[in-house]
């Protein structure tokens, strides 16, 4: 393609969907606060889903976060930390990061402070 005698090259790649998936499990991966939840959640079939449109990268995540965290926070944090590990990565817009938790589970810990007892 030639543009007033100068000469254009314009690069087209494509990502794997299964790349993008392993981008954002290993985003957060080691993080003890969340699991990421094998098999079927119960309002999906995968735990990260993703939709690219337009260049844009759409996520929903669904996890179990431990019992006792504040989700406003961890979320805000989860959105940030994919989005941003997403862009740098691929250089495609992330248009948003929806993160559902679907279940709590009991800390190893279950006797720290700060957790409440129900017995």
């Amino acid at each position: 393609m030639h543009s007033g005698g100068k000469s254009e090259r314009v690069v087209d790649y494509r990502i794997a969907p299964g790349v993008l998936e392993s981008i954002v499990r290993h985003s957060l991966a080691g993080d003890p606060r969340l699991r990421l939840p094998h098999g079927v959640s119960r309002s999906s079939r995968h735990p990260v889903e993703i939709a690219v449109e337009d260049a844009i990268c759409r996520v929903t995540l669904h996890l179990d976060v431990r019992l006792g965290e504040d989700l406003a926070v961890l979320g805000a944090w989860i959105k940030e930390t994919v989005g941003t590990r997403l862009a740098v990565m691929t250089g495609m817009r992330v248009g948003n990061v929806d993160v559902h938790f679907d279940g709590v589970y009991q800390s190893e810990t279950a006797n720290s402070p700060g957790l409440v007892s129900q017995e």
